[in-house]
């Protein structure tokens, strides 16, 4: 029989729990509403990554989507920023947002070897949702092997 500190844990599984970081507030608000239209919950949205660590820990997201072009810093400071969160929560997938014109495949392979899982042409709003929940189903085909994703977690019946 499950427990309290179990259930707790089933039902942070049931829908992906989102760390958003980007300097742009058009773009935070677009993704905040495909996000929670999509079912996502977005845990904390900011708009540097200055409080990043912080609030991995404080609210423990399942995803984390991140702009690397970080405004003031730059992608220097958003590949800091990935190596930083890789270090610090190293099973959290980390999707890279960036403009085409700013994805270079230096730059894409930089990320990567920082930690990045994947990498999104950005401000496409639908390939982010598509990533969050495909590595939602990841985690849950972990957690659960022989239930399939969604479909075979407990709680979806």
């Amino acid at each position: 029989m499950a427990g309290p500190s179990a259930e707790r844990t089933l039902g942070r599984l049931d829908r992906p729990r989102v760390l958003l970081i980007d300097p742009d507030r058009q773009t935070r608000s677009a993704l905040l509403a495909a996000l929670a239209e999509a079912g996502c919950e977005v845990v904390a949205a900011l708009r540097t990554g200055m409080a990043a660590e912080y609030a991995v820990r404080q609210h423990r997201p399942t995803v984390i989507v991140l702009d690397l072009d970080l405004a003031a810093g730059g992608p220097r400071a958003g590949l800091l920023l990935i190596a930083s969160l890789a270090e610090e929560a190293p099973r959290i997938p980390l999707l890279v947002m960036a403009r085409p014109d700013l994805l270079t495949e230096e730059v894409a392979e930089r990320a990567r070897r920082a930690g990045a899982g994947r990498l999104l042409a950005k401000p496409d709003r639908a390939e982010v949702v598509t990533a969050v929940l495909s590595e939602h189903d990841t985690l849950l085909q972990a957690a659960y092997p022989t239930g399939g994703g969604r479909r075979g977690h407990p709680s979806s019946g």
